[in-house]
Parts: structure tokens; sequence; C-alpha cells
């Protein structure tokens, strides 16, 4: 079981290793890259994908866990969701409070010219660490890889949360080094709820939502 559970979690580990050397490139170089990418295919694209990394996301997600499956994986979800904003909140607004995003960056150093910015997508301007649409999106697909416990679904998982946090970089939102953070933080506070979970099991935690609607009262209805 254990196995199978870490073998989940390899295209994570393998992608923070490989490119942990690329946090260390000068700010902007892998903005610019991106962004000179840029096609009206791409545009859509990535702007359409950047959204899934919001809190609609999250409500979806957190009600389906909640009817369908037992109480364990749903405080597990709110649990992993706590940790991840107590992420995103601790360095975004305490730690890193204002710190610069690309545009400023680029724009201070004369390099403004340098990236093409998309019509009808609203430019950030500050609190630039991490990355909030890649910490919630790589809590909520890590999580899934602990539920669902195939390898090919948590490859393809891994592959939806990566498409957003390029997205950020593609869009001028976010640096590498913020997204690349905001996949750790995301993928630590899954494991982190699934370890609290592990260790400080509750009877309820194999009971399930039953919504029972009685003979009688459909007939009434009826």
């Amino acid at each position: 079981m254990k196995k199978v559970f870490f073998s989940n979690f390899v295209p994570y580990l393998f992608f923070l290793i490989i490119c942990f050397p690329l946090i260390f490139l000068r700010k902007g170089l892998i903005v610019v890259f991106l962004n000179n990418l840029q096609t009206p295919i791409l545009n859509i694209f990535f702007i359409n994908i950047s959204k899934i990394g919001n809190g609609v996301t999250i409500g979806i997600v957190g009600l389906f866990i909640g009817l369908l499956c037992r109480f364990k994986w749903f405080y597990m979800f709110v649990l992993a969701f706590c940790f991840q904003l107590m992420f995103v909140l601790l360095f975004k607004q305490l730690l890193f409070h204002n710190l610069h995003r690309p545009f400023l960056l680029l724009k201070e150093t004369d390099s403004i010219h340098l990236v093409k910015l998309i019509e009808g997508v609203k430019i950030r301007y500050v609190n630039s660490f991490p990355s909030g649409h890649t910490t919630c999106i790589f809590f909520i697909v890590s999580f899934l890889s602990v539920l669902i416990k195939k390898r090919m679904i948590s490859w393809g998982l891994f592959v939806i949360g990566l498409l957003v946090g390029i997205s950020r970089i593609y869009l001028v939102q976010h640096f590498f080094v913020d997204v690349y953070f905001g996949i750790c933080f995301g993928t630590v506070s899954s494991l982190l709820a699934y370890w609290v979970v592990k260790v400080y099991p509750k009877i309820w935690f194999e009971d399930k939502l039953r919504i029972r609607i009685s003979l009688e009262r459909k007939r009434a209805w009826d």
C-alpha cells in the first residue's frame, strides 16, 4: 500500500527535483520566454485553464467529496485546504507582502517591452510569492492522487496542475519561483492532511453522508 501511495507522487517529486535549479535563474527570464510563445490559441487555452486554480474548483471538488466519499476524505480535504490557505496567507500576506510581480519588476528594469500583455487579462502588481492559483490546484490534484490511487490518473492530474502553473507565468502574473513553491505548498498540504488523518483517526471517519427521502414523502411530492 505504501509503495502504491508513494508511486502516485513520482511526477510531483520528479518535477521538483529536476526543476529545482531553475529557481536560481534571473527573475523574469522564464516569464519572457513563455510569454513570447504567444499564439491566439495558446492565449485562449491558458486564460481558461488558469481559472481552474480558484475557489470555485475547491467548492465543486469539495461538494463531490462530501457527497460521494466517507467523512474521512472530506475531513482530509478540508484540512488540506486549511493548510494550503495557511501557506498562502503566511508568505503572500505576511513574509513577502507587496513583493513585486513580473510586470512591476520588468517595468523597473526597463524590460517591459519584452513581454506582450493579453487583452482582457487583468495584471496584478504585488503579492507575488507564492502563486495562489498554483498552490490551490496542486492541493486539489495531489489530494485526488491520494484518494484515487491510480498511477496514470495521478500523472494526468499532475499535468493539469502543471498547466495551471505554466499559465500563471505565460500570463505575466507570476515568476517561476512562485509557481515552483506553489507546487510544493499545495502538495505538502495534502500530505500533511493525510498524515494527520492516519495518525489521529476518529470513529466517524468511516461514516458516509446519506440522503434519504422516505417513500411517503416522495409520493407526497409527486
